[in-house]
């Protein structure tokens, strides 16, 4: 997430992406919830479909700085 070769700034880099990977969790269960609660609903509403949208684009580029970085 962060680059610095700082090691100072390595306990913030860590606690931010701890956050980052705490959020992001929070809202792929908050889609798995209402995916269980009803599936055909949940792309009913654009607000459910912003959210996931975002969600993944959030997920891949967080992996993908993991796998390449």
């Amino acid at each position: 997430m962060l680059e610095s070769t700082n090691t100072k700034l390595w306990p913030l880099k860590l606690t931010l992406e701890v956050a980052a990977w705490f959020i992001l969790l929070i809202f792929i269960l908050e889609i798995l919830l209402k995916w269980l609660s009803n599936f055909s609903v949940f792309w009913k509403s654009a607000w459910n479909v912003f959210d996931f949208v975002v969600t993944m684009l959030v997920r891949i580029e967080i992996l993908r700085v993991r796998l390449v970085g």
